[in-house]
């Protein structure tokens, strides 16, 4: 099976920039998380359940991959033996492993960091982006989304599981209205939705005052397309750019950095159709 990437005919498409920006305490607001320390939150129901069926799932499909292979291979002849047979049993069941492997580890990550750009990671790549396969390839699960931003805010904040799916909704229908100005044009011709990249720039880091910080960043969001021929060669393109301008406030709480605020105005510096309201 042959992969590579190819670009819109034009070059890769216009990116389409966001303005993050999340509320600065005072210090009196920041006292309230700097005063009350908090114990690490263990994984939650819902990440535990993702980890442990995609484990199971793999670690039992790998096997079949590689029994299946070797049957391909000592049955048959051909280009397909290639794909089917030594494909199938030395590279997709091998993968199938480690991909279980990295499922099982997060059971064991903690959403509780000791360095405030860490925390921005985890509240935009883990709970609003996620980090998970999934079908469509641009979001993680909404499940997952909630229970892993309720693991990274401090009590402080009140974190209400109600409000924060209307706010990961809001925010994911924003993203993907921007996306489908150039990837809606580019599913022609048998191209689907593949999977999605993302790279956090740390632009700076500054103190606000002790025990507070204030940090920039750029995230930059590809939508991916994909398509396989009749010959198993797959083709990816980026369809889609998006760049979330980032200035979020961050407090500490003994020795972890939380967010102070957990909703972070997002506004697009371009008109988009069909936006609910932010």
């Amino acid at each position: 099976m042959a992969t590579n990437t190819e670009n819109m005919k034009t070059g890769l498409p216009e990116a389409v920039h966001f303005d993050v920006v999340g509320k600065t305490p005072a210090q009196e607001e920041a006292a309230v998380f700097t005063q009350s320390p908090m114990a690490k939150k263990g994984v939650s129901g819902a990440e535990a359940k993702s980890a442990l069926g995609m484990f199971f799932g793999c670690i039992a499909l790998a096997p079949l991959m590689w029994f299946f292979g070797q049957w391909v291979i000592d049955g048959f002849v051909g280009p397909g033996v290639l794909f089917f047979g030594y494909g199938m049993a030395y590279v997709l069941a091998p993968i199938a492993v480690m991909a279980g492997i990295y499922s099982f580890a997060k059971l064991f990550r903690s959403a509780q960091k000791k360095k405030p750009e860490r925390t921005l990671e985890w509240f935009f790549k883990v709970a609003l982006i996620g980090d998970e396969i999934t079908k469509d390839g641009r979001f993680g699960k909404m499940d997952l989304a909630i229970a892993t931003l309720g693991r990274v805010a401090h009590d402080a904040s009140r974190f209400d599981r109600n409000a924060a799916q209307t706010y990961i909704s809001d925010f994911r229908s924003l993203l993907a209205s921007a996306m489908d100005l150039t990837t809606g044009k580019a599913k022609v011709g048998g191209w689907h939705e593949g999977s999605s990249q993302t790279h956090l720039k740390i632009e700076s880091t500054r103190e606000l005052f002790p025990g507070a910080a204030e940090v920039k960043a750029t995230l930059t969001y590809n939508d991916i397309l994909s398509m396989t021929d009749q010959k198993n060669n797959t083709t990816t393109k980026i369809a889609a750019i998006l760049e979330l301008h980032i200035v979020f406030s961050l407090v500490r709480s003994g020795k972890y950095w939380y967010p102070f605020d957990i909703y972070p105005a997002v506004t697009c510096r371009r008109d988009l159709p069909d936006v609910p309201a932010q």
